[in-house]
């Protein structure tokens, strides 16, 4: 992510169904120092453009070529966006109409391309991480307007996650 341009608290978009490609893409961004803004798979081009623009997401790892495509047709609104990595489908070059262009690889390029980098960024970020800094964020469905984002914080990942077994 951070081979892509990914900075600090910049979120990393992940839309597709349950695999380890969308668990990989989510805790890369998190090491990253970022924050991952998850897409619904039924979302339209209208609601992905919103919550790519939203989260601030630099980087989007999508699945397939729907997904691509809903991207593709809101790139003009997401003025951040810089890369997008597809992980079961081809992508293609995609330029803003302003002449930006995004970046587009597969996830066996991504794979590669974090195992040339040294490091050392990845863990200053690392170190740099606090309880309160938001990792992830969670969208609700929009049905009565724009969706409104939930910040969980790492904290709140930790405190969940050790809830004695039959709590909730």
């Amino acid at each position: 992510m951070i081979a892509l341009g990914h900075k600090r608290f910049e979120a990393v978009n992940i839309f597709g169904f349950n695999s380890p490609e969308w668990v990989m893409g989510t805790l890369a961004c998190v090491f990253a120092g970022g924050r991952s803004a998850g897409i619904y798979p039924t979302d339209s081009a209208d609601q992905v453009a919103f919550k790519s623009a939203h989260s601030g997401a630099s980087v989007a790892v999508l699945e397939n070529e729907g997904n691509f495509e809903k991207f593709a047709a809101g790139i003009d609104a997401m003025p951040k966006l810089k890369a997008i990595v597809c992980w079961a489908c081809e992508g293609r070059a995609l330029k803003r109409k302003d002449g930006s262009e995004v970046k587009v690889i597969s996830w066996a390029d991504l794979v590669k391309l974090g195992q040339e980098q040294d490091g050392a960024e990845l863990t200053k970020r690392i170190e740099l991480m606090q309880p309160g800094h938001c990792a992830c964020l969670i969208y609700t469905s929009g049905t009565t307007g724009n969706p409104k984002a939930v910040m969980i914080s790492h904290d709140n990942i930790i405190f969940e996650s050790r809830l004695p077994v039959g709590y909730i």
